[in-house]
């Protein structure tokens, strides 16, 4: 009775912690249940209505038998029970335990809302940090923008200010050469100046009276023809009435000749095109470009073009060494010379037509010879220079070739021989060792000597 009225008794949880295995085994068979899980099934309720029913003070045990029943009874239900501290978290517990299904609900709504806010949070905090950053980068290119427009109104100032002081120096170089009678060359600075000047009305003024000025004391200008792109190419024809300049090609014009009778003009290409004009028509002949002798590829570039002293032969050399004959006006193909002649610069017509000499130059040396037209077999042995030949031509029979080197020598070769028959004119002041046999005609040495000492 002692022990009953002043010992607390251990909770029924703690007692049964404190049971062996045989007895822990024992009492877990005939519950049903695990040995290990015997002290969770009475923890909590059902220590607490044992307590209760066990308590020593009669005013805090269970009034009646009913009561302790009714708390047993709480108990199963899942509802909270009269032993129990009062607690809010105990009273929600077992609230969550008896309505577990609208409580999980619940729940996943709360959580879906809390995520979504979440994520409304987030997206509204980038979107206005993206604000605040497309702010301050609208802000940055606009601060650039003023920067920029002042750098450029300095460098407009600045620009326009070297174009003042570059007009004014034209301007006093143009005075200097008026001052010293070069009229032409002060008209181009003027005109420089001019240029520079822009909307500046005074110094524009100013130049414009010196420029009519100066017109008055130079050479009038008779014609002018505009292109749009270079010329390359610009000659007279024999009766200097027509001037000829870059024709219709698709590459640069190397080389353009007339007929004796102004006729015809044949002009050539770096493209290898080889174009024949009717002068008297105003247009296009033929096109000599067929796929032989002068079709376009590499090596094709034509260096020269030349019409023979009748008109009916045009020859045309090769950047490659290629020298070919085309009839006119037929425009057809009249042969070539056997073998392309590697180095070959120019070429000339003998005064009858039937032969025609090529230049070339291999290391600095020069060499003349000379071909027969009909067959394109050489005619002469290769005549030699120490130099680079820059010019030859036959005599007025054919008989005669002089040609002139840069090794300051020219020679005069008998086409019969391949030989010189008189010794290289080395000193052109000194007098000519030379007999009409010999030479042929004085006259053509005279004329030669005339063309280089006039």
């Amino acid at each position: 009775m002692r022990t009953i009225r002043e010992e607390e008794p251990p909770k029924p949880s703690t007692r049964l912690s404190t049971l062996d295995d045989a007895e822990r085994n024992a009492v877990a068979d005939r519950r049903c249940a695990r040995p290990d899980r015997l002290d969770r099934l009475v923890r909590g309720d059902l220590d607490w209505i044992v307590m209760k029913a066990l308590e020593k003070d009669r005013t805090r045990r269970y009034d009646t038998a009913a009561s302790l029943v009714q708390d047993v009874e709480r108990h199963l239900r899942g509802k909270p029970i009269a032993a129990a501290a009062p607690s809010v978290a105990y009273r929600l517990a077992k609230f969550v335990r008896r309505n577990r299904a609208a409580v999980g609900v619940l729940l996943i709504i709360a959580l879906t809302l809390v995520l979504a806010t979440a994520i409304s949070l987030r997206s509204a905090w980038v979107a206005r940090r993206e604000r605040v950053a497309a702010d301050a980068a609208r802000a940055n290119a606009a601060d650039a923008q003023r920067a920029e427009a002042g750098q450029r109104r300095i460098a407009e100032a600045t620009a326009q200010e070297s174009r003042r002081r570059l007009a004014r120096l034209n301007t006093a170089q143009g005075v200097q050469l008026m001052d010293r009678g070069d009229w032409l060359g002060a008209a181009l600075w003027f005109t420089d100046a001019l240029r520079l000047a822009g909307p500046n009305i005074a110094p524009e003024a100013a130049d414009r009276l010196r420029l009519g000025v100066i017109l008055a004391y130079t050479p009038r200008l008779v014609r002018m023809w505009s292109h749009a792109g270079p010329v390359n190419q610009a000659r007279f024809s024999p009766d200097e009435d027509k001037p000829v300049w870059h024709p219709a090609h698709a590459g640069r014009i190397n080389a353009l000749a007339f007929r004796f009778d102004e006729k015809y003009l044949a002009t050539a290409a770096s493209d290898g095109s080889v174009v024949l004009w009717d002068l008297e028509r105003g247009g296009l002949l033929r096109s000599l470009r067929p796929a032989g002798e002068l079709a376009a590829g590499p090596g094709r570039e034509i260096l020269q073009v030349a019409l023979s002293p009748g008109g009916q032969r045009l020859l045309v050399l090769a950047k490659d060494g290629t020298v070919a004959f085309w009839s006119v006006p037929a425009g057809e193909a009249a042969g070539q010379l056997a073998t392309p002649i590697t180095g070959s610069s120019s070429a000339v017509f003998s005064p009858d037509g039937r032969h025609v000499a090529v230049l070339r130059a291999t290391s600095g040396i020069g060499e003349a010879r000379v071909w027969d037209v009909a067959n394109g077999q050489p005619v002469t042995p290769a005549l030699p220079h120490a130099g680079v030949i820059t010019s030859a031509s036959f005599g007025p029979d054919g008989s005669l070739l002089l040609t002139a080197s840069f090794d300051g020598s020219a020679r005069v070769w008998n086409l019969a021989t391949g030989v010189p028959p008189i010794p290289p004119l080395l000193d052109l002041h000194s007098p000519i060792p030379t007999t009409k046999d010999a030479v042929g005609s004085e006259d053509f040495i005279h004329a030669f000597l005339l063309k280089q000492n006039p």
